[in-house]
């Protein structure tokens, strides 16, 4: 995976941002979108519309676990877009940490 990327989220829909990571951090890059995010053990199955999740702040979200996960995120558009970006890092400080 490059490291940093930027990913385009399609719209009401979950996107897997990052797979097999133990820290990533995720930025939105539009003000104009609204991001929720969750995780999943790597390789079990995509979210559904009813997962547990949380709100990416306009700051962005870092993350740690003690195993691999994949990091999921929802995209809501406020401006029509069918797609929105966030920029993905892989491997840096935690702000938040998942108990894993």
């Amino acid at each position: 995976m490059t490291n940093p990327a930027v990913t385009a989220c399609t719209a009401d829909a979950w996107t897997k941002v990052a797979t097999n990571v133990t820290s990533v951090s995720a930025y939105p890059l539009k003000t104009t979108a609204t991001f929720w995010w969750t995780y999943r053990d790597t390789g079990d199955p995509v979210p559904s519309g009813d997962s547990e999740f949380k709100r990416v702040t306009p700051d962005g979200i870092t993350i740690q676990t003690a195993s691999a996960i994949d990091l999921y995120l929802y995209a809501r558009s406020n401006d029509g877009s069918t797609t929105e970006n966030v920029r993905v890092d892989v491997g840096l400080d935690v702000t938040y940490l998942i108990d894993g």
